[in-house]
């Protein structure tokens, strides 16, 4: 169904039916030592948890449905045939699948999951084995109650939160699919509506402001490109106040989660974190077309600098991540900060390109 004023569909009934009974058979062969409470506890009150069917390398103490790794079946979906049945319905690729309690009483609290939609490569499906109709969702403000056996599909992304007020506890069977064609048509023909892709790639640009932007541009003098020219003389790097050096770079290959670890850094109070610096790029490119030029040193060592002024008395360590197309150049900046370490990040080439293929680096 569609919410008013949501653009892509919230929650949808999938056209499967799964038989309860002998779902419920394979909870049986779940032990309780196998349930692991959910890690984050403030998004719920009493209790919340999980069985990894399908997780990074199998692993049965690994829950958290992140990338980064392989996913591979766990033991415990082995001894479960009729769930492993359910799953197999589904033509498509799986990544984490989880067996989710939510115990009699418990609230999760309304939230948001982002990326968690078809239309972001994620299908995240639910099948309630144990439930009850006092089980309800609450999404985009409308109570839903998901019907034991079916397959329902859930924007994560959308405001959605749950509260079992039933004596027992609900346990759904959570999928997590990568979306694909097959999933998409299923999808359709469900009834379910896509989110459009803003023409323009964000949303806040559309062609209103576009034509605003080319008058504007249209206006201007022939001559402003001299006026818009802002030049930074290199003097101005020899007089830099307190700066802090480089405790280390960062080098990676594309789509290894380096951006999230820079972020990570960037949030500590002591760590200045740089990311992919335009100058630093411009300063490479430069170097390559007049590679004869002296002192070449000594001008990375200020560029690198400039970025590492101190903000705050705080701040101790200055990390720079480079472009990962500067990976040639790295013996030239090792050379210029000697004893300075460097971080090589990396992904297997089969999950770059399965990354790339989910969706497109800009």
């Amino acid at each position: 169904m569609n919410s008013p004023g949501t653009a892509s569909t919230p929650y949808l009934k999938q056209p499967f039916a799964f038989d309860v009974a002998r779902l419920q058979d394979d909870l049986r062969r779940v032990g309780p030592s196998e349930w692991i409470s959910h890690l984050n506890t403030s998004a719920y009150e009493t209790g919340w948890s999980c069985v990894p069917l399908r997780s990074i390398e199998g692993r049965t103490d690994h829950i958290m449905p992140v990338e980064g790794g392989r996913f591979g079946d766990t033991p415990i979906l082995a001894r479960c045939p009729h769930l492993r049945h359910a799953i197999d319905q589904f033509q498509c690729e799986n990544t984490s699948i989880r067996l989710m309690g939510l115990e009699a009483g418990a609230v999760i609290h309304e939230q948001r999951d982002a990326g968690g939609t078809l239309e972001d490569g994620l299908t995240r499906l639910h099948i309630p084995v144990q439930t009850s109709p006092l089980v309800t969702y609450r999404i985009e403000g409308e109570e839903i109650h998901f019907s034991a056996g079916d397959a329902w599909y859930l924007n994560a992304s959308c405001l959605h939160g749950a509260h079992n007020r039933s004596t027992q506890a609900r346990i759904h069977l959570m999928i997590d699919c990568v979306t694909n064609p097959w999933l998409t048509q299923l999808f359709r023909d469900a009834g379910g509506v896509l989110r459009e892709s803003p023409p323009y790639g964000d949303p806040s640009i559309h062609d209103g402001n576009v034509l605003q932007v080319i008058a504007a541009l249209r206006s201007w003098p022939a001559d402003c490109r001299d006026r818009l020219v802002c030049s930074t003389p290199w003097s101005a790097l020899d007089e830099l106040p307190d700066s802090v050096p480089p405790a280390a770079f960062v080098l990676h290959v594309s789509r290894c989660r380096s951006t999230l670890i820079t972020q990570a850094l960037a949030s500590l109070p002591q760590c200045i974190a740089m990311s992919e610096l335009p100058v630093l790029d411009a300063f490479f490119r430069l170097q390559q077309r007049h590679p004869e030029q002296s002192g070449r040193a000594s001008a990375l060592q200020r560029l690198v600098a400039a970025p590492g002024q101190r903000r705050s008395a705080a701040e101790r360590h200055l990390v720079i991540k480079f472009d990962c197309r500067h990976l040639p150049w790295m013996p030239f900046v090792q050379a210029a900060f000697p004893g300075t370490p460097t971080v090589f990040l990396y992904r297997e080439p089969e999950e770059v390109l399965a990354s790339q293929c989910r969706q497109r680096g800009l």
